[in-house]
């Protein structure tokens, strides 16, 4: 799954990097957690347009849905209509997620190899919570899985028009990414600093996996 990321990228470079007039109410996170308002890109009749949406779906569950897998997206009755008419890029400049290791878990950075803001596959909907949004996710890279077997669907610069326009889904190459372990700071969704995607030592982690309480 994916239920941290990362746009630390400015208002001037998406609007630059996507051709759209980037909401005021944008601001970069080094943390951003589920139920928060984000950046997508959407596109109507080849013209591309920026909103803010809230990540998460209410649902009947107690939680809120905040991903969607690729390989049943389609079959889902509350996506398949979303997958049809209703696609969104989500501008990312990388992503958070926790690798199991003995009895605990730790956090991991995924990003480019380059730093470039990249872009997570979406589907976007509009309820009387306001606009919602998912990440769709696939089945993790094999240089990327030893972390977690799911990832986000990344997909490559070329592929973003055909995704919003078609549905087509061209990923990004696994060899682009790159990943490192981070600060347990993370945490704690309240934490939104640029040291939080720096490099952890890993004997830091090691002394530190008994006494955190990991996500």
């Amino acid at each position: 799954m994916c239920g941290r990321y990362c746009i630390s990228a400015s208002p001037g470079a998406l609007s630059e990097r996507y051709g759209i007039s980037t909401p005021l109410e944008y601001h970069p996170g080094y943390n951003i957690s589920p139920g928060t308002k984000i950046l997508t890109v959407n596109a109507e009749k080849q013209e591309r347009s920026a909103q803010m949406a809230s990540w998460g779906f209410h649902s009947t569950r107690a939680h809120l849905l905040i991903n969607a897998r690729s390989e049943t997206i389609r079959q889902k009755p509350i996506f398949r209509y979303l997958i049809s008419d209703h696609r969104c890029l989500i501008p990312a400049s990388g992503y958070y997620e926790w690798k199991n290791q003995g009895a605990g878990k730790y956090p991991w950075y995924i990003s480019t190899v380059s730093g470039e803001i990249v872009s997570f596959a979406g589907v976007i909907r509009t309820t009387s919570f306001g606009s919602e949004t998912v990440i769709i996710t696939t089945e993790a890279y094999s240089s990327i899985a030893h972390i977690h077997k799911r990832m986000p669907v990344i997909l490559s610069r070329q592929g973003e028009d055909d995704f919003l326009l078609n549905g087509t889904i061209i990923g990004l190459m696994a060899d682009l990414l790159t990943s490192h372990p981070v600060s347990p700071n993370v945490n704690s969704p309240d934490i939104d600093d640029p040291a939080l995607i720096e490099p952890w030592q890993e004997h830091t982690i090691q002394k530190t996996l008994a006494s955190h309480n990991w996500q």
